[in-house]
């Protein structure tokens, strides 16, 4: 599988975006912003309250139990994870 190369084969210079493209590439605060619901998610995620892991532990382990679309959705993260550094190439 090989990924589709763009047809700019050039440089491409801030005053050749469009203003939208512009605007948001351009915007200091969008990393900040990203960056902090990253951080939210990786707390959400990883450090749950002591009290509610047992808990969440029970209701995982019943959903992938009862649900086939939350089993595939596991099972396929965890094949993407181990071909990712075949399917993207660096450049």
């Amino acid at each position: 599988m090989t990924r589709l190369r763009s047809k700019l084969t050039r440089p491409l210079y801030r005053e050749e975006l469009d203003k939208s493209a512009s605007v948001v590439g351009e915007w200091r605060s969008l990393g900040i912003i990203m960056g902090a619901v990253g951080l939210l998610g990786r707390v959400a995620g990883f450090g749950p309250p002591p009290w509610e892991s047992p808990k969440r532990m029970q209701s995982f382990v019943k959903l992938l139990t009862i649900d086939r679309v939350g089993s595939t959705f596991i099972v396929d993260l965890v094949k993407f994870a181990l071909f990712q550094g075949l399917l993207v190439d660096d450049d």
